[in-house]
């Protein structure tokens, strides 16, 4: 068996747009993902996953208020962002789609977890 080609990925959501293809997918999909960046990573890696696929499936805590980082709230090695709506409707607005479908899944004292489909605006 002759091998074509040798492909290595990282799996860094920071370096999606490295991946052949990028924006041409048909679906991404991040599950119990993004609510581990921080505040200051979330809109720039959500926009990333977004923009490379026509539709995206992701889940995302939705903040009651404001969007909040709990690991500065518990001095956490790890984050935990609840993303306000009002930043979520606003990075999938940059990302160039539009929300479809938005379903809870689980509600707390701190907001809503969600399951969040979108898809590019044409």
């Amino acid at each position: 068996i002759k091998m074509v080609r040798t492909v290595s990925y990282t799996s860094d959501a920071r370096k999606l747009y490295e991946l052949p293809n990028y924006g041409n997918f048909d679906l991404v999909c991040s599950f119990s993902m993004l609510m581990h960046f921080s505040l200051k990573e979330w809109s720039v890696i959500t926009q990333s996953i977004l923009q490379s696929a026509k539709f995206a499936l992701f889940t995302q805590p939705i903040a009651k208020g404001v969007s909040v980082d709990h690991a500065s709230d518990v001095n956490a090695d790890w984050h935990y962002s609840w993303i306000s709506q009002q930043d979520l409707g606003t990075t999938i607005k940059k990302s160039g789609h539009e929300l479809v479908r938005k379903d809870v899944y689980l509600k707390s004292d701190f907001g809503e977890e969600s399951d969040i489909l979108t898809r590019r605006v044409i």
